[in-house]
């Protein structure tokens, strides 16, 4: 593995495809762009890696134009040791992935509270899913959820008081998009 000193990131590649440069072997104590996450996420995740005697640091980042209107960073890159980067990595992906479970399997045990405030919504959704007026349109709709291609944690939903998540549920052709805390259907 190659490391880019400008971008503090790992590649197989020999020259930087973000900045250009020359890389130069990776060495074990180099700090590695491990993610770039939320704020809360970048605590959260420090306090994770603390637990585990991973050293990491959590650096603050915005874009230039953030930053130039003077606007809280909001978001922060996770950097740990080349030494602890497949560890580190492997634990961000556990998180993330019973993070993801446990969405799915709350939106499973909560189907009876989906809802659709947009009348036009439901139309269209019946339609696309090919879901006849005969049939009550939250069975049909609880049936092709289980039966999705995938289900996708589209993040924070930033006009939710209850800090819900975009979930994208995948069926053929059609995203269905549920708020996780208050299961409307968007």
């Amino acid at each position: 593995m190659n490391y880019c000193e400008t971008c503090k990131s790992v590649y197989e590649e020999s020259t930087c495809p973000v900045c250009g440069k020359t890389l130069r072997e990776v060495q074990a104590d180099d700090f590695c762009l491990l993610a770039e996450v939320g704020e809360l996420q970048g605590n959260f995740y420090q306090d994770m890696f603390a637990e585990q005697d991973i050293p990491c640091v959590v650096m603050p980042w915005r874009t230039g134009l953030e930053g130039r209107l003077a606007l809280p960073a909001g978001k922060c890159r996770i950097f740990v040791p080349f030494s602890h980067f497949d560890t580190a990595l492997s634990l961000l992906q556990e998180e993330a992935d019973e993070r993801k479970n446990g969405m799915i399997k709350g939106l499973y045990e909560n189907f009876d509270k989906l809802h659709i405030q947009n009348p036009r919504l439901e139309k269209k959704l019946r339609k696309n899913l090919k879901i006849s007026p005969e049939e009550d349109f939250f069975t049909a709709l609880q049936t092709r959820i289980r039966s999705c291609d995938k289900i996708v944690d589209g993040g924070v939903i930033s006009f939710c008081p209850k800090r819900g998540h975009y979930l994208f549920v995948y069926c053929k052709k059609v995203v269905i998009t549920i708020n996780s805390a208050t299961y409307e259907i968007m």
